[in-house]
Order: C-alpha cells, then structure tokens, then sequence
C-alpha cells in the first residue's frame, strides 16, 4: 500500500507549513508524516518495533531503506531538515538529528466500528488506469479533487504488476463524492470505473455467490443428466431396422473419407464404425431400409459392383439377430464410457484423488462419424505439469512499495 498524505490540523494529527519548503523538501515532509501516520503506523509491524527500542524513535538511517524516500533523497541532514523546517505537529527530530519519532502528544487513533465506517464512506474504488501509472501520477490526478489521505495500488499477487485499479481515501466524505458524482471521468482519455470501496465489494461478494449458484445448477444438471443416462441403459435397445451395412475386403489404405464419400452419396450417413489399416467395418445409415438402398444404388451405378479404392468389396446388410446384436454392443460401448467418466470425475463432478495435476489427454474428435471399437495400438497420455510455488522472502516489506498417410487410430462414438 503506497500513500499521498495522512495530514491534517486536528483528525490526522499532522499539519505542515509549506510555504519555505522546496518541492523535494514538501515530498519528503509528506512521506515521512506517511510512514509515521494514521493509516500505515499502527499496522507497520516493522516500524512499531523499531521504535519500541528506542523509546518511539527511528534513524533516518533506517528510514532511507524505504524505497519511495530513498528516491527523494540520501542525506539524513536534508531529511532532518525538511521535518524540522516543516514545523510538523506530527513529527519531531532528536537532538543529534539522527532520528525522529511521532509526537507522544499525538496518541494513534482507535479501531473502533464508528471509526471504520468513516473511513469506508471517504474511500473509492477507481479502475481502469494503466498498469505503467505510478504513484506520483496517481496522487496528482486525485489530488484536484480534495486532499488524499492515501492511496493502494492493488497488485496482482505472484507478480505483483499493477492491476490498474485502486482505493482511495479522501479527508472528507464530500470530496469522495466530488469523484464519483463526476461524470465520465477520464484518466489519459480512458474513461474509469468508479463506485466506493463498500459497494465493491458488495458487488465482488454478490458475483461470488452468482457463481456458486450456478456451479450448484450445472452440478445438479449433470447429475440429472446422469441419471436419465442410466434410466435409458435399463430400457431395452431399439434401433432403426435396416440401417447397417457391414462391408469387407477393402484395401489397407480405405479411409472413413473413401466410405463416407461412396455411400453418404445415395443415404445419409449416421455412423462409420471402422479404422484404416482394418479390412471389414460397418456403415450405419439414419433411416430404416437405407442400406440395401445405398447397395441397390451404387451396384446400379457400376455394373453390379461396389469398388473401394479400385478394390471391389462385399457388402450386406445386418438383419435379425445380427442386427440386433451389433446395436446391444453399441450401446455397451456407451455405457462404458459414461462409467469411464464418472471414475475419472470422482464420481461427484470432480476429479478423484488419485489424478495428477495435469490433465490427461483424450483422444481428438474431428468432425464426422466415430468407431465404437477401440484400436489396439491406441495409447492414452498424459502430461503432468507440476507448478513451482514462489519461493518465501524474508524481505521486509512496508506499504510504500507495491505420400500416403499413415493407418490413422480408431475413433471411439
């Protein structure tokens, strides 16, 4: 968290008299009455340590660590100066002017609920600026607007790159209300989100609870789901009679392409149940009596023979209990893979304990028509990712510084 001012006559217990100070000197003053005031010093573990060992007091040697007044200035004179030409009532240097402290006259405020709901109603949440915005520009764009208390750049948490948006806090409940009664307020003619801190996160909590409801719908949806898919495996099969043809002899190179192409001309095609480098497979048409149709046609179209890739190939059209048999497996199949998918879902929606990090890879689905038969040479992988957690600093951190092809694989319906 990064701040712009904590000053002010009274509340604040911070007041400075400008008028003979230089620029750097001002900036210096302000941020040391940051480090020292309301907002950062009593959760600053750091400093209020410090300055238990030493009856209140911080070196300025100490202070220089901090980045933002290391940038204004190295000489702990011009730093003992600045404090002490301000005429601060919230700081005062020591003797030697080695070190300064906040005024014992000027007790920390309380943490009580009156004094949180103050600070709620003069804090905005404003997004929508560029992740390269410092803090400097930030303090001088809401500074036209009243007298900032402070400002938290909000960062993202592993790189801790700005998000572009922020939280600010006004001396008073109106000059919040200057910001977000201003319409289309524009940062560098990006205009920017604006509402106050509390109605954020009213939203943000409200988005949250939006989510799990519909986390809970899907869940529910897909149980339902799952239970009319087992309700459909106790009825009995039925299928669409006369719609599959088994054809064999083919060559070694035929493709679900070559099959689709000759017999999708005459009949739409539902399924194609084979894999290249197979010699026999079946064809299953959408409606009743396609296959001896699609048959009656091509031999029609080419003296009585159907030829596949300048092979001629058998055909005939599954009846009976052949038939029947074919569309029992099919359907077997199907059960099978829905309990496939429940065990890797943990049976609940969510995946067991077992798996790894990483995501298996399942087999590809491309447009077209699947095989319910599982090729031999088929091999399920896998890729585990193993994520590095960062690593622990024991860095201090302070609120300043944020030909042919080949024989392809089955296909699985």
């Amino acid at each position: 968290m990064a701040a712009v001012d904590d000053s002010s006559t009274n509340k604040n217990g911070s007041s400075s008299e400008e008028g003979s100070l230089t620029e750097v000197e001002k900036k210096i003053v302000k941020q040391m009455e940051f480090y020292f005031g309301n907002k950062n010093y009593p959760r600053d573990k750091f400093l209020r340590l410090k300055a238990e060992d030493d009856d209140g007091w911080i070196t300025f040697e100490c202070l220089q660590t901090f980045s933002r007044l290391k940038a204004l200035s190295v000489n702990e004179e011009t730093l003992a100066n600045s404090v002490k030409k301000s005429k601060s009532q919230l700081l005062e240097v020591s003797d030697d002017d080695k070190k300064v402290r906040r005024l014992k006259s000027v007790p920390l405020p309380g943490n009580t609920v009156e004094e949180k709901r103050d600070a709620k109603a003069k804090t905005i949440y404003c997004k929508g600026f560029p992740k390269e915005t410092t803090l400097d520009e930030l303090e001088e764009f809401f500074g036209q607007f009243g007298k900032v208390v402070y400002i938290m750049m909000r960062k993202l948490f592993q790189s801790k790159e700005f998000k572009g948006s922020v939280f600010v806090e006004f001396s008073t409940v109106e000059e919040a209300k200057k910001v977000l009664g201003t319409e289309d307020l524009k940062y560098k003619d990006q205009e920017l989100i604006k509402m106050l801190k509390d109605d954020y996160y009213k939203k943000k909590n409200d988005e949250r609870a939006q989510q799990k409801d519909q986390e809970k719908k899907k869940k529910e949806e897909r149980a339902e789901k799952e239970k009319e898919g087992e309700k459909e495996d106790e009825e009995e099969v039925q299928y669409v009679n006369g719609c599959v043809l088994h054809f064999k002899g083919v060559g070694e190179q035929t493709s679900r392409e070559d099959l689709k192409e000759l017999f999708g001309a005459h009949e739409e095609i539902d399924w194609v149940d084979y894999a290249r480098g197979e010699t026999e497979g079946y064809v299953r048409f959408t409606s009743e009596g396609a296959a001896q149709r699609a048959i009656d046609a091509i031999k029609g179209d080419n003296d009585g023979k159907i030829v596949i890739r300048d092979t001629e190939t058998e055909v005939r059209v599954l009846e009976g209990d052949e038939e029947k048999e074919y569309f029992v497996k099919v359907k077997e199949e199907k059960i099978q893979r829905r309990q496939k998918k429940q065990d890797r879902r943990g049976g609940s929606g969510k995946r067991g304990r077992g798996g790894g990090r990483g995501r298996g890879r399942g087999r590809g689905r491309g447009r077209g028509n699947y095989s319910w038969r599982e090729n031999k040479n088929d091999q399920d992988a896998s890729d585990d990712k193993t994520e590095k957690k960062p690593e622990a600093s024991n860095k201090h951190i302070h609120f300043d510084d944020e030909a042919e092809p080949p024989a392809k694989q089955a296909k699985t319906e």
